[in-house]
């Protein structure tokens, strides 16, 4: 058996943990670009207002999809669908 025919064989992440990681990662820059938005806005209070309660929303999803992540490990660290 070859590498290409083994790395075939043997998936360590299913398509919805690798869906699930991408949207974690996404949720994650949102944050940072959060941050960065709101040293630029100090000024507007609703603009304020409104960049923090996305940002609170993306935290808390990502707090969720943290929780998912746990549950789709398995036995030996690889990432499967239960």
């Amino acid at each position: 058996m070859n590498w290409r025919s083994l790395s075939k064989s043997k998936q360590f992440l299913s398509k919805p943990a690798k869906h699930l990681i991408a949207i974690l990662h996404k949720k994650i820059r949102n944050i940072e670009a959060y941050e960065r938005f709101l040293n630029d806005v100090r000024d507007d209070t609703r603009l304020t207002q409104l960049v923090v309660q996305m940002k609170h929303d993306d935290e808390q999803h990502i707090e969720l999809l943290k929780g998912h992540m746990g549950r789709l490990m398995n036995n030996h660290g690889h990432l499967k669908v239960s």
